[in-house]
């Protein structure tokens, strides 16, 4: 049975702001693969201040393998296909360190130009 919520329950937040704050990280890249949007949640997880990645390189952020891997085979997919999901990747932090994380993608048009979303989730496997 579905209970209707409490008449007292503050509204939620505007959609913008559940997304920057999601549980997930959350980017848009452009054409040439710069970073157009970049959450909170994102920018947490690597160390760094929020708005840091505004115009930055998509490559910035992977680690070496990581970055050779979406070039030779992400990508492309991406650009055949429309998308991909659960790729296997890494995040290098402000420190270093890898941050593994599971990855879907989507090619979308948005405000009449191609982008491509990304959703990541931490994803710790039993190599990790």
């Amino acid at each position: 049975m579905r209970m209707p919520p409490p008449t007292d329950s503050p509204a939620p937040p505007p959609a913008d702001e559940r997304l920057h704050y999601a549980p997930c990280a959350y980017l848009v890249l452009r054409a040439d693969r710069t970073i157009a949007y970049a959450n909170a949640t994102l920018t947490e997880w690597l160390g760094y201040a929020p708005g840091s990645f505004d115009g930055a390189a998509l490559s910035e952020l992977l680690t070496p393998t990581s970055l050779v891997y979406f070039e030779a085979h992400v990508a492309p997919l991406i650009e055949i296909r429309g998308g991909v999901q659960e790729v296997r990747a890494a995040f290098q932090t402000l420190g270093g360190e890898p941050l593994p994380v599971l990855v879907n993608a989507r090619r979308q048009l948005f405000e009449g130009r191609v982008v491509i979303a990304l959703a990541a989730m931490i994803c710790h496997g039993p190599d990790d």
